[in-house]
Parts: C-alpha cells; sequence; structure tokens
C-alpha cells in the first residue's frame, strides 16, 4: 500500500496498537486479545449461554457456550473465553508463533478466571483446548464521516472495513456493500473520492466490539434513476 500512489489512504491506514485509546494520536487504534476454545467432557451447568464480565480484576471479558448454538448437541460442551484488551497488551507476543510456555501460561489463567467468573469451584474435565492470539483485534475508534468506505477515485483505491463504520460484523458488511455500490457509480462515471482527513473518534462500544442498533447501520441501496 506504501508503494500504489495513494498516500491520503495510507496514511488512514497507519495504526496504533493499544489497549487505550489517546486522543492526541490520529491514527486507527487497535486492541490485542486472547482467545481460548476450550472443550469440556460434561456440561458446566450454567443458566446461561454467553455473558459479559463487568469485575476489571479478572482478565476475561466475554465468554459464550458455543455448544448452545443450534444442531450443536452432542457430549462435549465448547466455550470460547475472550480476555479483555489490557491482559491481551499485557501478554502481547508474536502471533505466528506464540511459545509454548506461555499458551500454557494463557490457557491456565484464563480456565482459573473462568472457574472463579462462574463460581464453579472445579472445572469438569477438559478434553481440548486452543489459544490464539488475535493481535489487530478490534478498533477502539473510529473513522468520522459518512461514506462508510475510502474512496481515492483519482487513483482507483478503495477501502473497506469495521472501523470504517462500527466495530463489528455488521459495521464491515455495511461498509463492503458501500464499497461495491461506489466501485459500481464509478464504473458509471460517477467518479467522486471520499473524504480522506485523518479523522477519528472514539467507537464508543465495548472492547469486544459493537451490537449496534443505529438505523444508519442499515444498508440502503441506492435507488435506479429513473
Amino acid at each position: 500500500m506504501a508503494n500504489s500512489g495513494a498516500d491520503d489512504i495510507h496514511q488512514l491506514l497507519r495504526v496504533r496498537f493499544s489497549d487505550k485509546l489517546n486522543p492526541r494520536d490520529a491514527r486507527m487504534h487497535l486492541n490485542s486479545l486472547w482467545v481460548l476454545m476450550v472443550g469440556f467432557k460434561s456440561s458446566l451447568g450454567l443458566p446461561y449461554e454467553g455473558a459479559h464480565v463487568a469485575d476489571t480484576q479478572e482478565p476475561i471479558l466475554w465468554l459464550c457456550n458455543n455448544s448452545a448454538k443450534l444442531g450443536q448437541k452432542g457430549p462435549v460442551e465448547c466455550w470460547t473465553v475472550t480476555s479483555n484488551a489490557a491482559f491481551g497488551t499485557a501478554n502481547k507476543v508474536p502471533q505466528e508463533n506464540i511459545p509454548p510456555g506461555k499458551e500454557k501460561e494463557i490457557v491456565k489463567t484464563l480456565l482459573a478466571s473462568l472457574s472463579r467468573i462462574t463460581g464453579l469451584k472445579a472445572l469438569p474435565e477438559v478434553c481440548f483446548t486452543r489459544v490464539q492470539l488475535w493481535g489487530a483485534a478490534l478498533p477502539l475508534n473510529v473513522y468520522s464521516s459518512k461514506d462508510d468506505c475510502l474512496f481515492d477515485a483519482l487513483r482507483q483505491v478503495g477501502v473497506c472495513g469495521d472501523w470504517l463504520v462500527s466495530p463489528c460484523i455488521q459495521g464491515a458488511a455495511v461498509s463492503g456493500m458501500v464499497m461495491a455500490e461506489k466501485i459500481k457509480a464509478h464504473m458509471s462515471g460517477d467518479s467522486r473520492s471520499t473524504e480522506l482527513r485523518p479523522q477519528f473518534e472514539p467507537a464508543g462500544s465495548d472492547a469486544i466490539g459493537a451490537f449496534p442498533v443505529n438505523p444508519r447501520m442499515l444498508f440502503q441501496p441506492k435507488a435506479k434513476a429513473s
């Protein structure tokens, strides 16, 4: 991207990795999260299928029962455990080459926290674990524009992503569809660039993503001219 000639877009792709937003730094901010998949030989017997964890003293921010999904019945109960951003930053390592010792440490720490959070003195026997560092996880800020994507008409370079709308799957999908419409308009002769100034604002959502109800998050294709 640095050699594409699209300098205005390239500057917007520069990233600061942190668990805290620095308003003086006009760059996209991304946090880092540890994610643990764990399989238990028997059910935890919890009365919920997912939970946010408000206790900041614990390393876990979110946990959910994957086995509760439709059609996932079986003897093994699988849970996904997501750390908070502070824990991710404090334990950041090369995500493509996690040291075996660090992997064991993270699994042990998150399982111990899971036991405390759920109030279970002893967790059921574990039959499977897989842990991964999500190094470039979620945006702490989003691009301050109503365009929902980036497009340089002169150089024919575009970018879509959740950080251009809202840090969630829905935000990424909306941005991608808006980008498709922008390309279609460009091919039809409407060659206009979006705003390409470094302007970010706090995402205003939980550190594991957004759950939007904002009407702006509804994709509304532009009607054909009659």
